[in-house]
């Protein structure tokens, strides 16, 4: 009977030593935990049941990871490519182990549960962390995959836990709902399987697709710079659209859900961020491609601004600007209020929830700034004004 039930369980529970290394872990907090409460009369039980719940919520959390990247095909392109080869469909199992959730799960769960010994609301927590982060990589592969609608539809619904994050009950009701929709997503996706990778935004073409020179071999410098990019990067206008306004709506629902001690620092984040995430984005224009004259170059002619080369920092400048305006007011607002005349009677006025509000706009407008402004790496690479240097790590073909 117990082997029968050992057997069943081994469909999703993770092979080698991962389980003995899981129950060493459980095992220790807990004599850690007895001990600190013996030694330290200052540490109440209380505390170290909030320390039990947090650590098998972050048991669940890794186990929620496991479940998608293990048996995902597309996140294992081993077994993708061999699963090309057979003769499955999606109307069969898939080999490696099951993507959506099957009773095992809810065994391992419960058991996490039962190992916690508390039976207040506080233990959802551990299956909310399974679910919460199982739902947001299942989220981004099916994204990958082209079925972007459902996939945004889950990450706006996931959303909604920041307002009710006090709520564990509330949080396991919205995982179960934005699980349906997922689910969906999945099942729509392995109907397709075979994947096409056309349709995803940053996949990489096949060197046998470039007309012209073999897969096999190279041009050498600078012949390689000057073919057709071998990867489109950049957002689709659905996706940098949908993509800048879930930010803004994760932003605004922590922002409305956290304690007002913490508020500040919600605010604040996002301003820190977008400083230096806006300087990264002209990273990629740069790499073996600079300006056709240096510095000194522009001063003595006079040539202040080149259009076609010094187009790339319209997005960042835009985006600092936009980051400066709406977060940089809603981060100095709230710096005001709390932390220099204490005026704790604002939060009620009108005014403070417009200003704060601004937050998640500027997140929503800063994105927005990068994803859609240009000009395409792609294009500007093939057409713009500025000059190939040959990379000293690069292989060197003398023709």
């Amino acid at each position: 009977m117990l082997t029968a039930f050992f057997r069943w369980m081994r469909l999703v529970l993770p092979r080698g030593d991962a389980i003995l290394l899981a129950i060493a872990l459980i095992a220790s907090f807990e004599l850690i935990g007895a001990l600190v409460l013996l030694l330290n009369s200052k540490v109440s039980p209380v505390d170290l049941q909030l320390a039990r719940t947090f650590f098998l919520a972050l048991t669940a959390f890794v186990y929620g990871i496991y479940r998608v990247n293990e048996f995902h095909p597309l996140a294992k392109p081993d077994y993708r490519r061999w699963l090309e080869t057979t003769p499955w469909t999606w109307r069969n199992p898939l080999p490696g182990g099951p993507v959506l959730l099957v009773p095992q799960d809810v065994v391992v769960l419960a058991l996490l549960m039962g190992l916690n010994r508390d039976f207040s609301f506080q233990t959802l927590y551990i299956p909310v962390a399974f679910l919460s982060f199982y739902l947001a990589n299942l989220m981004a592969i099916n994204w990958l995959l082209g079925e972007w609608q459902l996939a945004y539809s889950t990450g706006f619904g996931l959303g909604l836990g920041g307002l009710v994050f006090r709520r564990p009950d509330y949080l396991l009701l919205i995982d179960l709902a934005c699980y349906l929709l997922t689910r969906i997503a999945v099942q729509r996706s392995f109907r397709n399987f075979p994947w096409d990778d056309s349709h995803q935004p940053c996949a990489p073409i096949e060197a046998s697709k470039l007309k012209g020179d073999s897969a096999n071999h190279r041009l050498g410098w600078p012949y390689d710079s000057l073919t057709p990019a071998k990867l489109r990067i950049g957002f689709r206008l659905h996706d940098a659209i949908c993509f800048a306004v879930l930010l803004g709506w994760w932003h605004l629902t922590l922002l409305w859900g956290a304690d007002e001690r913490v508020r500040f620092l919600i605010i604040a984040l996002p301003l820190i961020a977008y400083v230096g995430i806006p300087l990264l984005r002209v990273f990629p224009y740069f790499y073996m491609h600079r300006s056709p004259i240096d510095v000194w170059g522009r001063i003595a002619n006079s040539w202040w601004v080149i259009p076609k080369f010094d187009c790339v920092w319209i997005a960042p400048l835009s985006a600092l600007m936009l980051n400066f305006l709406l977060l940089g007011w809603a981060s100095w607002y709230e710096w005001t209020v709390r932390f220099r005349y204490f005026e704790v009677t604002l939060p009620t006025d009108w005014r403070y929830a417009v200003s704060i509000s601004l937050a998640p706009v500027g997140t929503t407008a800063v994105s927005l700034a990068l994803f859609l402004i240009g000009p395409k790496l792609e294009h500007w690479r093939l057409t713009g004004q500025h000059r190939i240097v040959f990379q000293r790590s690069q292989e060197f073909t003398e023709l």
